[in-house]
C-alpha cells in the first residue's frame, strides 16, 4: 500500500498500462487518483512483520527466520512493551537527523500462528528508520532473557544512549496500509 505523487500531462487511463509496462515484475500499479496527495501527510502507516523459527526455503523473503531456541512466548510479550508515545531515539539507524524521535505506536498487535510463528502488527504516526527491524531484535534479547523489560521501559529515557539488540533482517516486514 505504497503511495507515491507524480504530476502527469496524459490521461489517467493511459497511465496504467504505459507504468505496468516499464515497472519491475514486483510493483503493480493499483490505482491513480487525480488531485493532489502529499505522501508525508499520512495520519498512520501500518507495518506487518512475519516471524518464524522453522526455515522454509520457499518463504524466506516473506518472513524472518528466528533462531530455533528463541522463547516465542518471550518474544510476543516484549512487543508490548513499545506500545505508546516514546523516546525512539535507540531504535533508529545511528546517524540518521530526525527533527523528534518521539513516536506513538498506537496499536501493537501479535498473532501467534503455531509454536513456531507469528505476525507482528504495527500502527503509528510515523516510524523511523530501522526503527521496526531494531524493536524485533530487542525482542528477540528479551526473548533469550539477555535483557529485562526494565531495560526496555528505560531505552525510552532520554538520558539512555544504547541500543538493545540487533538490527534484524528486512525478510517478512511490510508496509501493510497507509491512511490519510
Amino acid at each position: 500500500n505504497q503511495c507515491v505523487f507524480i504530476i502527469v500531462e496524459k490521461p489517467l487511463q493511459s497511465l496504467k498500462s504505459a507504468f505496468t509496462r516499464i515497472l519491475p515484475e514486483d510493483i503493480e500499479v493499483k490505482s491513480f487518483q487525480p488531485g493532489y496527495l502529499d505522501p508525508f501527510s499520512f495520519l498512520s502507516k501500518q507495518y506487518r512483520y512475519f516471524f518464524t523459527k522453522k526455515k522454509n526455503v520457499f518463504k524466506r523473503d516473506y518472513e524472518t527466520l528466528l533462531p530455533f531456541s528463541t522463547d516465542l512466548d518471550r518474544f510476543i510479550e516484549a512487543w508490548s512493551l513499545f506500545q505508546g508515545e516514546k523516546s525512539f531515539h535507540n531504535y533508529v539507524t545511528q546517524g540518521t537527523e530526525y527533527k523528534s524521535f518521539i513516536r506513538n505506536c498506537f496499536s501493537i498487535t501479535v498473532k501467534k500462528m503455531n509454536n513456531y510463528s507469528c505476525t507482528v502488527i504495527l500502527e503509528s504516526n510515523g516510524f523511523l528508520k530501522q526503527m521496526i527491524r531494531l524493536m524485533a531484535g530487542t525482542a528477540l534479547m528479551y526473548s533469550s532473557k539477555k535483557i529485562t523489560k526494565k531495560d526496555i521501559m528505560h531505552s525510552f529515557s532520554t538520558k539512555y544512549q544504547s541500543q538493545l539488540g540487533p538490527v534484524l533482517a528486512p525478510n517478512g516486514l511490510f508496509l501493510w496500509k497507509t491512511k490519510f
